[in-house]
């Protein structure tokens, strides 16, 4: 059981990291190091609403998944 969650968290964190390249790679490269559109509210459409979800899902979920792992398998002790 351990074993699926951990495999489970390591393929979840892949998708999480290329979910969040793929929403950086949307905006303009300033944006990856805070510059950019700096105080210009808009709203997300479209494909970009639809990865902006997933992304906060996909880190619940890793959330979710790590807490589950750490009761399953236990605390590691020291």
């Amino acid at each position: 059981m351990a074993t699926a969650l951990n495999i489970a968290q390591i393929l979840l964190a892949i998708a999480l990291i290329a979910i969040i390249l793929l929403q950086a790679g949307s905006s303009q490269l300033g944006g990856v190091f805070g510059l950019g559109d700096v105080g210009v509210p808009r709203k997300r459409r479209g494909l970009e609403r639809t990865v902006f979800n997933l992304t906060i899902f996909l880190a619940v979920l890793f959330l979710v998944l790590a807490v589950v792992n750490v009761i399953v398998t236990g605390t590691p002790t020291g």
